[in-house]
């Protein structure tokens, strides 16, 4: 099969005043996955996927941490892949229409948990609100988090419930009586590295 490469289109943050620092998701050391209940004759089990086209920043303010910002986070779900060539096919074209919508998009409108001071290597329970863009549907999201600042990088790992429905995706029935649930639980785990270290980003993972 052709590999697919898109370009990741991202607003990349600025920096403003002094002691504000971009991190810059490396999608090389990231990935953004599903997990979805799939029924097959009775029998359940857990379907997996993952992608490493993720882009997106983050500006940390460490002189004033509530005024950090996430920036948009895209993700290529036209590289999601799981253990099933069918289940990847199915997916793409009866329901993300990923040759249509190829990027799903993370809008974050605030952040709750901020510290009053960031120390680094003190990891930080933060829940995040916004929009998450799938296809041609926007759905408001509630994303819990973990975030450990780690010299120059930052390591995110996040975690939210969606149902396929309400981005009609779902639930998705493949040949035979495979069908899964209407439940997918996203993960974010994601390295952002402060951008001065990362001035040429390679777009999406190949």
């Amino acid at each position: 099969a052709q590999r697919v490469e898109r370009a990741l289109a991202v607003v990349r943050l600025e920096v403003h005043r002094p002691g504000q620092v971009v991190y810059r998701i490396d999608a090389t050391r990231s990935e953004v996955s599903y997990r979805v209940e799939e029924r097959l004759a009775g029998a359940t089990h857990h379907a997996t996927g993952t992608t490493k086209g993720v882009a997106g920043d983050i500006r940390v303010d460490h002189r004033d941490p509530s005024r950090t910002r996430v920036g948009d986070v895209v993700v290529n779900v036209e590289q999601l892949t799981s253990d099933q060539t069918l289940r990847d096919e199915r997916l793409r074209t009866g329901y993300l229409e990923s040759d249509r919508f190829p990027l799903a998009t993370l809008h974050t409108t605030s952040v709750e948990g901020l510290p009053d001071e960031v120390v680094e290597g003190q990891p930080y329970r933060v829940r995040l609100h916004g929009d998450l863009t799938v296809r041609d549907v926007t759905e408001p999201v509630d994303i819990a988090g973990r975030v450990t600042l780690d010299g120059d990088e930052l390591a995110i790992d996040a975690h939210t419930t969606v149902l396929l429905s309400d981005y009609g995706i779902g639930p998705i029935r493949m040949t035979g009586f495979v069908e899964t649930g209407d439940e997918a639980e996203l993960s974010f785990a994601l390295v952002a590295v402060d951008a001065t270290e990362q001035p040429d980003p390679a777009a999406v993972a190949r």
